[in-house]
């Protein structure tokens, strides 16, 4: 999957908020948030691959032409090419984060995907709620909220 298209659908699901999101495109949204996008660049940020494909096993600068659409270094891990990828991959996080929780039309609140998290909001009459999300997901599969 391109980095950018992987962004793109992440944020784009992300935005469309609680009243789009099932079940299946929740799982879309974790399978890209945490496995397609952290192997799209490396530990520190300095490289970044523009396409990655499921069970990749290679990272070089060949053209995959016509395998792939795209011909060219697309593949390799390089600080230095795909320069729009490198600001745009940093939205993904932020459109994450603050989509873990969203409201529902009986002015409740949904969660909506697993991570580590504290969500202060109005629901129902205006009374405020505090809740924090505690969890390893994806590694464990335990989630507590206080």
């Amino acid at each position: 999957m391109k980095l950018k298209a992987s962004v793109a659908v992440l944020s784009a699901v992300l935005v469309a908020g609680a009243a789009w999101a099932e079940e299946a495109q929740v799982a879309v949204v974790q399978n890209i948030a945490y496995n397609t996008l952290p192997a799209t660049m490396t530990a520190d940020f300095r490289g970044l691959r523009y396409l990655t494909s499921p069970n990749q096993s290679n990272s070089d600068a060949r053209g995959k032409a016509p395998t792939l659409a795209d011909d060219g270094p697309m593949q390799v891990m390089n600080p230095r090419d795909h320069h729009c990828c490198q600001h745009n991959v940093a939205s993904a996080w932020p459109y994450f984060a603050e989509s873990l929780y969203e409201a529902t039309p009986d002015r409740g609140l949904a969660a909506m995907m697993y991570a580590p998290c504290t969500v202060t909001a109005q629901v129902g009459d205006g009374t405020k709620v505090t809740i924090e999300q505690k969890t390893r997901y994806p590694f464990e599969e335990r989630v507590e909220r206080g």
